[in-house]
Order: structure tokens, then C-alpha cells, then sequence
């Protein structure tokens, strides 16, 4: 006979789970809210950009 044991099967704690899949759904979402905000703060640079240059071409031209 073989001296090797079977590892315990045991059942998955459902809220364990569910804590866990939270959390990554958490880690996820503030990884977009960081992204959007890039995002957002490269657009009105832009924004800014254009609307300077505007400002500049409108007084000097």
C-alpha cells in the first residue's frame, strides 16, 4: 500500500469568495477611476492648449 495521503478536499467558504472577488473587482475599478482621471487631466490640457493659442492668435492677429 501506498504511504501517500490525499490531500483534504474542502469545500470553498462562499463568502471567502465572495470577499475575494470584491476585492479585485475593487483593485479593478480604482485602476479605471486612475486611468479616466489621466485621461480627463490630458483632455483639458489640451482644452487648454487650444483655447490659449486662440487667445494668442486673437490678440496678436
Amino acid at each position: 500500500m501506498s504511504d501517500e495521503r490525499k490531500p483534504e478536499e474542502r469545500k470553498p467558504d462562499p463568502q471567502e469568495a465572495e470577499r475575494r472577488l470584491r476585492q479585485m473587482l475593487d483593485a479593478e475599478a480604482r485602476n479605471q477611476r486612475a486611468q479616466m482621471a489621466m485621461i480627463q487631466k490630458g483632455f483639458y490640457g489640451c482644452v487648454g492648449v487650444v483655447v490659449f493659442i486662440f487667445l494668442v492668435l486673437l490678440f496678436f492677429f
